[in-house]
């Protein structure tokens, strides 16, 4: 199992090497202009008809790393100078491209490859990556993986609640439905259920924040507290924050619970289900155990695995996907502060969440795998 991990653990740096790759050049697919914000942070932004002066413009550029080739290598048009990432104002670029274009003949058109080294964007950023520098944001100044890190206290404290929730109602009631599978009451609360399931879940939190948290449509149905994470500062310790945020906290993650728990209980009655069909099942019950006693110390056990797989996926989604209920619910989590950073185009936070997200979710498939071994001895993948 050793040997196993290592191998894992020595896959993810070219994995992690590639996604930091796709992010990089995603940014520079983004729109903005990377000086322009620079300077409007420290207060210099344009306005009117005043413009910034070239060497000023060349100066942060210098300063942002933007004067030196993207990568390792480039591939261009032969016509193009392997230096023309040199001149690093965007008009003056254009224009020079559109002018050489103009004037090549087609064989100046052909590709070739002209190689850079070490001394590139990529290998600045990725290396300022590796020593958890992931830069500062463009809106507020503040260190990128500092907001990160406050947004991500809260994100995970609702997904945890909401997980603590989800399977405190998912497991009973599946193990009740089996028990009861012949009841019509039974069948009325699945059938309940799963029209709770196939709702959007934007629009039940939107309902639920409309209802259970203003006393404007049916007072006595305002019984949570109203969004957010209520009056919180800076200099409270983290228990006093929490204490004061689980309150708030609990109806988004209820209707997370709710809606995830519907399609948990019956994936659960099904995975029994077919447990019960299997010949010790009925064995067990031929020797005299009873129903309850066979449900709970045998079939439960026997297929609680497939679970297994829907708790690997499901945790780093439900860190990708929380900005909907964060939004709604108004929460400062890390689904926020994305949205945030989309809307401000602050790209140093957006895609350093986007690359934690991807390396999170692979540790967890790592993690998914030990506890299947662990779950059940005959599933080792490192034999």
């Amino acid at each position: 199992m050793f040997k196993y991990l290592i191998k894992k653990l020595i896959i993810i740096f070219p994995s992690i090497f590639l996604l930091a790759v796709l992010i990089f050049f995603l940014s520079k697919l983004a729109p903005g202009d990377r000086v322009y914000a620079y300077l409007e942070l420290k207060g210099t932004a344009i306005s009117g008809n005043r413009t910034i002066e070239e060497k000023d413009y060349k100066e942060i550029a210098h300063k942002l790393n933007l004067d030196l080739p993207l990568f390792y290598f480039s591939i261009h048009p032969k016509a193009f100078s392997d230096s023309l990432y040199q001149i690093v104002i965007p008009k003056q670029k254009d224009s020079l491209k559109s002018l050489i274009i103009s004037k090549a003949k087609a064989s100046d058109m052909l590709p070739i490859i002209s190689f850079y080294g070490k001394k590139n964007q990529f290998h600045k950023w990725f290396g300022n990556i590796l020593k958890f520098d992931f830069g500062i944001s463009s809106i507020d100044g503040q260190s990128v993986i500092k907001k990160i890190g406050t947004a991500l206290k809260w994100t995970f404290l609702y997904i945890i609640l909401a997980y603590i929730l989800t399977y405190g109602f998912a497991i009973p009631l599946g193990i009740f439905s089996v028990y009861y599978s012949n009841r019509k009451f039974i069948k009325i609360i699945e059938l309940k259920l799963m029209i709770l399931y196939a709702m959007p879940l934007f629009w039940l939190a939107t309902l639920s924040v409309i209802f259970f948290t203003s006393d404007e449509v049916i007072p006595f149905l305002n019984v949570f507290p109203s969004p957010g994470i209520g009056n919180i500062y800076g200099n409270m310790s983290l228990v006093k924050q929490i204490s004061i945020a689980i309150p708030h906290l609990i109806l988004p993650s209820l209707i997370i619970a709710i809606h995830s728990g519907a399609y948990l209980a019956a994936l659960i009655k099904k995975n029994m289900q077919k447990e019960m069909k299997k010949k010790y099942s009925s064995a067990l019950l031929a020797r005299g155990l009873g129903k309850k006693e066979v449900i709970l110390k045998h079939i439960f056990p026997n297929s609680i695995l497939p679970l297994t797989t829907l708790i690997i996926v499901s945790l780093p989604a439900s860190f990708a996907g929380s900005v909907v209920m964060e939004v709604i619910f108004n929460i400062p989590g890390m689904g926020r502060l994305l949205y945030d950073s989309l809307l401000g185009y602050d790209w140093n936070v957006v895609f350093t969440i986007v690359l934690l997200i991807g390396i999170f979710t692979y540790l967890s498939y790592i993690a998914g795998d030990l506890l299947y071994s662990f779950l059940n001895p005959k599933i080792q993948p490192w034999k």
